[in-house]
């Protein structure tokens, strides 16, 4: 739990799209940001083709979670999970760093083929840990799921 994680928005959120997230980011952030993170910006980008996105920087000690012209009705559709998602990704982003690092020494077709299998392995934990936490939070909305497959 990171208690003094400091959110701020960007100018350039919508006020419309600023007032349905708030709620959600403000109540996630401090539960799911690891405590490297000192301050998490939230920001806009009508034009991405994503949901969601991230970026940080674990030296400064900030992160920024992006919202899209998408972000709206994914959220609709998949609830929390999909900010702590974004958010779960700052917390293996120091294996990321030392992954592209590596990466780059080794250079050429090898290092295309490690990244593309690197981002199948990374989104899969990253989503494998935001669905535990979530489940943790709110253990009720997966029980309808394992009892369809009873």
């Amino acid at each position: 739990m990171n208690k003094h994680v400091r959110i701020e928005w960007d100018l350039k959120v919508p006020v419309a799209v600023r007032e349905y997230f708030i709620e959600p980011i403000t109540r996630l952030a401090p539960l799911v940001c690891p405590t490297w993170m000192h301050e998490l910006s939230v920001e806009y980008d009508p034009d991405s083709e994503h949901g969601m996105w991230c970026r940080g920087d674990i030296a400064s000690r900030w992160g920024v979670i992006g919202l899209t012209g998408n972000s709206i009705p994914l959220y609709q559709r998949e609830g929390d999970r999909v900010i702590v998602h974004e958010l779960v990704h700052f917390h293996i982003r120091p294996l990321q760093d030392l992954f592209q690092f590596a990466t780059v020494q080794i250079g050429g077709k090898a290092e295309k083929a490690l990244d593309r299998n690197w981002t199948e392995l990374y989104e899969g934990a990253t989503e494998d840990l935001a669905r535990a936490f979530t489940a943790l939070m709110d253990p009720s909305i997966y029980i309808d799921v394992f009892e369809e497959r009873r």
